[in-house]
């Protein structure tokens, strides 16, 4: 293997080698608590509401105070669909390579989910972006993982298990 990608400037993945395990920590991409909801229409939600319930109880007029409740609820469902996703992701991905076995390990400290792979079971290693996908011997479509990174992050790591593994690129 004579092309060894490198990691981005802008990546935050990090690896370490500890003794034959190399680890690689992937945090969650900032990308995936952007949301859909423009920030500005949320404010302005807000604002809305803020003035709309201040009017109603300066002029005791319950239509006020019940349009300053309806845009309450509105800024809340805008928020929470933009934030909210972020609150059911993982903070990070971490991935052990071994000689013997991969292991994904996603989801929250209290509770994480692993998945894992023995190197016997293992055929290749490829970068197809939008995915990691690892190809196992008993099976036609690939295992994918790590989605939302940058195709040079992608084969950063594919890279990786590849050398660990002295798997040949393709």
């Amino acid at each position: 293997m004579t092309d060894h990608p490198e990691l981005p400037p802008q990546s935050r993945i990090s690896s370490r080698v500890d003794g034959s395990e190399m680890i690689i920590l992937i945090p969650k991409s900032a990308r995936s608590s952007s949301g859909h909801i423009p920030m500005g229409l949320s404010v302005a939600f807000a604002f809305l509401a803020i003035t709309f319930t201040a009017q109603g109880l300066f002029t005791r007029n319950p239509l006020w105070t019940l349009g300053g409740l309806l845009f309450s609820l509105l800024t809340g469902w805008q928020l929470l669909s933009r934030f909210g996703p972020s609150l059911k992701t993982p903070s990070q991905i971490k991935l052990q390579i071994t000689p013997e076995v991969l292991t994904v390990i996603s989801g929250p400290p209290d509770a994480p989910m692993r998945r894992h792979w023995p190197r016997a079971a293992i055929s290749r290693i490829r970068s197809e972006p939008p995915m990691l996908n690892v190809y196992l011997k008993n099976r036609d479509a690939p295992v994918r993982l790590l989605s939302g990174l940058e195709p040079a992050e992608l084969d950063w790591i594919a890279d990786q298990i590849r050398i660990k593994w002295g798997i040949e690129k393709y």
